[in-house]
């Protein structure tokens, strides 16, 4: 297979480090940007993420029966994984479980987006590639919302123990 590395980096760089610099830098120095990102910038990149998911599937309707259920436990096995990593290695350099849990889902659910992008752009004879990576983003947002709410009934009810504590001692 010929592939183009120097391209890939160019566009990890184009499209994931500097906007995330730009993003991070505009935020230090606009209050006002820092208050609409905080808003709507996660409402934004998933709208994105999920017209990038249909434009490929749509593209590919034809290779949707090759996504068998051994590819389909593959894929999860690999987002589950991803959590697990970020889990415990925000555990292992001591973040605090808010900072744990984002990058939990962070490393579980972000590169299966920039996946089937790079699929699409840096394999355009081969459309089942970017089929699979927009398949497996869909799970990951699929099982990332599951999780994100888990960790939510888990810290109300561990912010109501503690309450609870506190009004006992």
């Amino acid at each position: 297979m010929n592939l183009d590395a120097t391209g890939i980096m160019i566009n990890l760089l184009e499209t994931v480090v500097a906007p995330v610099v730009i993003g991070f830098v505009l935020s230090r120095v606009s209050e006002l940007w820092k208050k609409y990102s905080e808003r709507f910038a996660e409402i934004v990149a998933n709208l994105v993420i999920i017209w990038i998911i249909s434009s490929v599937v749509a593209q590919n309707a034809d290779n949707v029966a090759k996504l068998t259920p051994a590819l389909i436990s593959a894929m999860l096995l690999l987002n589950f994984g991803g959590y697990l990593a970020g889990y415990f290695g925000g555990r292992a350099v001591g973040l605090d479980s808010g900072m744990r849990r984002a990058l939990t889902i962070e490393v579980g659910m972000q590169n299966a987006g920039l996946g089937t992008a790079l699929a699409t752009r840096f394999f355009p004879d081969q459309p089942e590639a970017a089929l699979f990576c927009a398949s497996y983003t869909f799970g990951c947002m699929f099982t990332g919302i599951i999780l994100a709410q888990l960790f939510r009934i888990a810290a109300e009810r561990q912010e109501k123990k503690n309450q609870s504590s506190s009004e006992n001692a």
